[in-house]
């Protein structure tokens, strides 16, 4: 147990039937295919493009607070997008790449903004809607994984640092 909470995984299971129930419907799987994945734990595409269908995959072998963390995250994503996406962050993923440097500038901040958006959602639904009361090491693995997109945009994203400090900051429960 953490923190007089439920576990990890139960927290994780219990994400996971509010993600495939209705009216998400979310197909929410293990990715066994690591091309697919490249070197990120996560993933929240629409799939196949253009089918309004949309899948969570978590990398395959994660486990307790890591893996929730994941699919909290993507999660989170999927809130986001029902609430809108920005024009700049739909227009830095449609080319599906992992590397936004070179891009617009304002692409480059609506991939940071919506990542931190997406990982403060994503611990927002895991603690409040799904019980998991470690919010501190969800915060820890948010800033972690934040961390690994400093490498994929430019020297321009000059408040990175701010954008990461905002990971752990509280936001109201998606859904």
């Amino acid at each position: 147990m953490d923190n007089a909470g439920i576990s990890a995984e139960t927290a994780f299971e219990t994400l996971r039937a509010l993600l495939t129930a209705r009216p998400y419907s979310m197909w929410v799987s293990d990715a066994v295919a690591e091309r697919v994945m490249g070197d990120r734990d996560g993933l929240y595409r629409e799939d196949p493009p253009g089918s309004r269908r949309w899948r969570i995959r978590v990398r395959a072998g994660l486990q307790g607070a890591q893996r929730l963390g994941v699919l909290a995250h993507e999660a989170g994503h999927h809130f986001s997008r029902l609430e809108g996406w920005s024009e700049s962050y739909k227009s830095a993923i449609a080319p599906e790449v992992d590397d936004w440097r070179g891009f617009p500038p304002d692409q480059q901040r609506g991939v940071i903004k919506e990542e931190v958006y997406a990982w403060r959602l994503g611990i927002a639904l895991a603690v409040d809607r799904c019980g998991f009361r470690d919010r501190a090491a969800l915060v820890q693995i948010g800033k972690a994984g934040f961390e690994k997109y400093r490498r994929r945009v430019d020297d321009c994203v000059d408040d990175f640092d701010a954008a990461l400090l905002r990971v752990g900051e509280p936001a109201p429960s998606p859904g």
